[in-house]
């Protein structure tokens, strides 16, 4: 969960502690609680999920979604003396969803309450923002995020925290390339991966197949790495 969307639910938690003894005041010296009655931008009763945004023009903007993933308000809480509601717009959601993380900076991946499947929210018109659908991300049961431009959608759900998987199971992996958000493309196909691992420090993904094991290099991560090598090596000297 975004850092900032943490600190949105503890400003939420503070606000509903009035039952608390001596909690009768919404302002301290260091405090300030603004709540839907007394800020009327705030006031979404329907909403079911938030994402803070930095846009690129250096607002700093809030979506709210509500009528079961019909909609997203839009704040911008740039000054949060001063927050402003610029747009309610309707997006093509098929269903609620919860954002689950960015994939670059003008990228959010969402994923669907009731169904499985993902769906691609680009912001790069902030007040206009496009929901795009994929048959690759509609029938994904997980997805990790390859970078800043690409997923990788697997054909069930994937806990980051289980043990090894043992190597009868095996499933089927979509590398799929998301650097236009609302136009994803298909670059690959990994049928009958038994193990998946990762080299965190050049982000190298290995996929074993009964064909043998496909390799997903991101090529950024991977250019990061050898520049902080060398710097690292000159250090040394």
């Amino acid at each position: 969960m975004n850092i900032a969307i943490k600190t949105i639910i503890f400003g939420g938690i503070l606000a509903g502690g009035s039952s608390m003894p001596g909690a009768t005041k919404a302002h301290s010296k260091t405090i300030v609680v603004e709540s839907p009655s007394t800020f009327p931008q705030l006031a979404q009763r329907d909403g079911a999920a938030i994402y803070l945004h930095d846009a690129s023009d250096g607002r700093t903007l809030l979506y709210i979604e509500s009528k079961n993933g019909g909609d997203l308000t839009v704040l911008d809480v740039t000054d949060p003396r001063d927050i402003k509601r610029i747009a309610r717009v309707p997006v093509a959601a098929s269903g609620p969803f919860d954002f689950v993380q960015n994939l670059n900076a003008s990228a959010v991946l969402v994923h669907y309450h009731n169904h499985p499947g993902y769906a691609v929210l680009d912001l790069r018109k902030y007040k206009r923002p496009l929901f795009s659908e994929s048959p690759q991300l509609a029938n994904a049961g997980g997805a990790e995020v390859l970078g800043t431009t690409g997923l990788l959608l697997s054909s069930d759900s994937i806990t980051k925290d289980a043990l090894p998987e043992p190597s009868h199971v095996s499933r089927s992996y979509n590398v799929v390339d998301t650097s236009r958000p609302s136009k994803q493309v298909l670059l690959a196909t990994v049928a009958g991966v038994k193990q998946q691992v990762k080299r965190p420090d050049t982000g190298t993904i290995f996929l074993l197949s009964e064909d043998g094991v496909t390799v997903v290099r991101l090529l950024q991560i991977e250019e990061r790495h050898v520049i902080d090598a060398l710097q690292n090596t000159a250090q040394e000297r």
